[in-house]
């Protein structure tokens, strides 16, 4: 079983987000993500509603990294802070939580 580690995020509204990540093992080598799918959203208190999926682009698979993005107009409808989480699922179909936190959400001012 893996413990997720923590890690919150700052996302500008009405701007384009993006955030390069690196999954490492106990040793610290960056896990290999060949075969493997990363997915992760956003979601209010108690995961009462969704309010954004992430994108996912893999940077280097081999060493464990991907970037989560999110476009200026999906950062235009975040309604609130919220909540997130990176789900990794292995060719074999297993699944696990490797990082989550608050996903805070604040507000542009330049139009």
């Amino acid at each position: 079983m893996i413990q997720p580690g923590s890690y919150d995020i700052i996302i500008q509204q009405h701007g384009d987000w993006d955030m390069t990540f690196q999954l490492k093992d106990s040793a610290g080598d960056g896990v290999d993500l060949t075969g493997f799918t990363v997915e992760a959203e956003i979601w209010t208190e108690h995961k009462r509603s969704k309010l954004a999926d992430f994108g996912v682009t893999y940077v280097d698979r081999a060493n464990g990294q991907f970037m989560l993005t999110l476009t200026d107009a999906v950062t235009a409808t975040l309604p609130e802070s919220g909540y997130y989480d990176v789900r990794v699922t292995e060719p074999s179909g297993d699944s696990y939580y490797w990082v989550r936190g608050r996903a805070v959400v604040e507000t542009g001012y330049t139009e």
